[in-house]
């Protein structure tokens, strides 16, 4: 059995979803607390708290350049982050009708997409651009909401 390395103390409950930045140095977590913390994948060092979600975290992911950061929450919200800096809000989605289950930015970064999907088995594929919605698998409007959300240095 391997040795345990670090113990990542900070969520307060349990973690549902964890991913590496793109060069390893930076672990993301979302978990049933509602938050997202961004931690330093060397040290263990807590680097910042992000809050904006009400429930539950179910999925996280990077764009390939390592610069924004979605996450998908209970609450039927997907929120784009800066993965940089300030890690401020950038956009806070709306279009799912139950828990939002999965994010996926398109790998090909010409193309500029963000893919959510929720519990009801639809989806929604939205312009990394505009935010705005340009495809569902139902017909729904779906609309970009306010850009709510706060971050904290280190918890």
């Amino acid at each position: 059995m391997g040795k345990q390395l670090k113990a990542l103390a900070g969520h307060r409950g349990t973690v549902y979803c964890l991913q590496f930045d793109r060069a390893g140095r930076r672990l993301f977590s979302g978990a049933d607390d509602a938050n997202v913390k961004v931690w330093d994948a060397q040290s263990g060092r807590l680097l910042r708290t992000l809050r904006g979600h009400t429930r539950e975290i179910t999925d996280l992911t990077l764009n390939g350049a390592n610069t924004l950061l979605a996450t998908s929450s209970n609450d039927g919200l997907v929120r784009i982050w800066r993965a940089r800096g300030s890690y401020a809000p950038v956009a806070c989605l709306s279009g799912h009708t139950g828990v939002a289950t999965t994010v996926s930015f398109c790998p090909d970064p010409d193309k500029r997409l963000l893919l959510s999907t929720d519990a009801h088995g639809d989806w929604l594929l939205w312009s990394t651009r505009s935010w705005a919605p340009l495809f569902s698998s139902r017909p729904a409007t779906a609309s970009t909401a306010s850009h709510t959300g706060t971050t904290s240095a280190a918890g």
